[in-house]
């Protein structure tokens, strides 16, 4: 039998939301996480991925994991994830529906603090095995119809008072679009980059599940869920090398690539006619187009496009509200 750390990555956004129900750790018994099944997106499998020590996750994977749906036990594929060697990835052979209950239970490894992951990388949850009764937090993802949504409380944020992007920026944190750093600020004037651009576009989209596009070098970034998501939706695309740089700034020209794709904008059509247009890239002409004719993507006063250029956080968000508010013409 293999060994494996006992830390937890769960992986909600990709193939369904769910809630830590319980946490709970009997000393005289395996270590097992008991999940709520909250929404199902695809109606189909579960998957939930652990970190692993061992080079070999499928061998002895039925000894080592035991899954119950609703106190039935079910059959667990154990499949290794290609470009992030540290992690494998447990899927449940059985469909799942709403309201049912996933208890996963695991061989204890050597690593005895337990983490359950959001897909940001922000802990919900950290324990010792040995404590019992530890009391669980709960993450509610489910997806709501734009226009029967609830009003939502402001988020404070400290630095966007007085911002020409301030309601915009408001509205997007309120969705759960942006991620406001631990002491509340935005900086809407830093530039962003193609990580945090492909999150907006994720989160915005509310995109839960998709066939996974990994690259070598988003590997334990908090991104690369996010970034999976959106390549596997062909939104976002890596370099000639394979890589996808995600801490690059984001130019002006790939943002229009994402933010068309995104939206599922189709041409042909005639957008604004830039003064620079022969600097922008063979591959973008189309998307600055649909996205000038959207009015989604705005040349500058001088009637520039400045493809190579960089964008604020700021106007990221402004970017993707206007995509988003595409879908209720």
């Amino acid at each position: 039998m293999f060994t494996k750390k006992s830390r937890l990555v769960l992986l909600s956004v990709l193939v369904v939301s769910v809630l830590v129900l319980n946490a709970s750790l009997a000393l005289a018994a395996e270590p097992a996480l008991v999940l709520k099944i909250v929404e199902v997106t695809n109606k189909g499998d579960v998957s939930l991925t652990f970190d692993k020590e061992m080079a070999e996750p499928a061998e002895g994977a039925e000894e080592q994991f035991k899954v119950t749906v609703d106190e039935a036990e079910v059959k667990v594929t154990v499949v290794e994830k290609t470009n992030t060697p540290e992690k494998i990835k447990l899927v449940l052979e059985q469909k799942v529906e709403a309201g049912q209950e996933v208890t996963v239970e695991y061989t204890q490894g050597e690593n005895e603090e337990l983490w359950v992951k959001a897909v940001d990388g922000t802990v919900v949850e950290s324990f010792e095995p040995q404590t019992a009764g530890v009391k669980s937090k709960e993450e509610d993802s489910k997806e709501k119809d734009p226009e029967a949504a609830e009003p939502k409380a402001d988020i404070t944020i400290n630095d966007i008072e007085g911002h020409w992007a301030e309601d915009i920026i408001q509205q997007l944190a309120a969705d759960d679009v942006l991620i406001i750093d631990e002491e509340g600020n935005f900086k809407p004037q830093e530039d962003v980059t193609r990580a945090e651009f492909a999150a907006m576009l994720v989160k915005g989209y509310q995109w839960k599940n998709a066939d996974l596009k990994e690259f070598p070098d988003t590997a334990d970034h908090w991104a690369q869920d996010y970034i999976a998501v959106a390549a596997g939706r062909g939104v976002v695309e890596g370099y000639d090398d394979g890589n996808f740089g995600p801490e690059e700034l984001i130019t002006r020209e790939q943002i229009a690539a994402m933010i068309t794709r995104a939206a599922k904008l189709e041409g042909p059509v005639e957008g604004q006619e830039f003064a620079d247009a022969d600097e922008i890239a063979d591959w973008a002409q189309d998307s600055v187009q649909l996205a000038s004719a959207n009015e989604i993507l705005l040349g500058l006063p001088d009637n520039t496009f400045q493809p190579k250029a960089n964008a604020t956080k700021a106007e990221a968000a402004a970017i993707v509200y206007r995509a988003l508010q595409l879908r209720n013409k």
